[in-house]
């Protein structure tokens, strides 16, 4: 379950920058939320791979107290194709 450190540290972002800042008093609760992820690989081809994912999260009391109550779904797939440079004979 995700948290805060502490309920004086504020909430930040992946790029490291502050999302939610710290009010003066601090937080009234360190629960940012709960998760769920799930991701998958398959080989569609010899040398072309499928990857699929998706992430949900369930806003905990620290981000609906601060305008940041909506559940978020996030879903991504990628291709990835493989390929030799200077193959041995």
């Amino acid at each position: 379950m995700p948290r805060v450190t502490t309920v004086h540290d504020n909430v930040y972002s992946g790029s490291a920058s502050a999302m939610i800042k710290v009010p003066t008093g601090g937080f009234s609760s360190d629960d940012i939320g709960r998760e769920f992820d799930a991701s998958g690989q398959s080989a569609i081809r010899g040398n072309i791979t499928l990857d699929l994912g998706a992430g949900h999260l369930t806003p905990g009391s620290l981000m609906q107290q601060n305008a940041h109550g909506a559940p978020l779904t996030l879903a991504y797939f990628g291709l990835t194709y493989r390929f030799r440079v200077n193959a041995a004979d």
